[in-house]
């Protein structure tokens, strides 16, 4: 069900800039070099004014890619767990956990934009074979980088 997790770092003395550190494989929105680095930027920004919300629903936030794409926005909907929400990029869902640490992880589900906050509720809820299916990303992703 998972297509790819991807672990970013906040980019020092920026506000809303995160890199690339690794994912489990390419996913194109979210794998676009800068222009004039190595880098594959994330940007978490507030939401622009340009965007409407669909259905009265208002993202927290957006992600925006190296190109200046708008990608997604992003809603956390709840208090209790600031730092972990959904969106989705074309058709594909989303979940996303933020850290205070400068740390974020963006989960890519294929086809699955209609499931987001079914995901996140999941996801929010602990769900044992959802958290085994990231684990095991997770685990291919580490071993990957080790072998490089």
């Amino acid at each position: 069900m998972i297509h790819s997790i991807h672990v970013y770092t906040k980019a020092e003395n920026t506000k809303s800039k995160y890199i690339l550190k690794s994912c489990s494989a390419e996913y194109e929105p979210l794998n676009q070099k800068a222009r004039t680095s190595d880098e594959i930027p994330l940007y978490v920004c507030s939401l622009p004014p340009a965007v409407k919300a669909i259905d009265e629903r208002k993202p927290n936030l957006c992600l925006v890619n190296a190109r200046r794409n708008y990608l997604s926005g992003l809603f956390f909907p709840h208090a209790e767990n600031p730092f972990l929400g959904y969106g989705d990029i074309g058709n594909d869902g989303i979940l996303v956990s933020m850290r205070e640490t400068g740390f974020l992880e963006v989960i890519v589900f294929p086809e699955s934009k209609h499931l987001c906050m079914a995901l996140y509720t999941l996801f929010a809820d602990h769900d044992r074979d959802l958290l085994d299916e990231i684990q095991a990303h997770r685990k291919a992703m580490q071993e990957t980088k080790g072998q490089g």
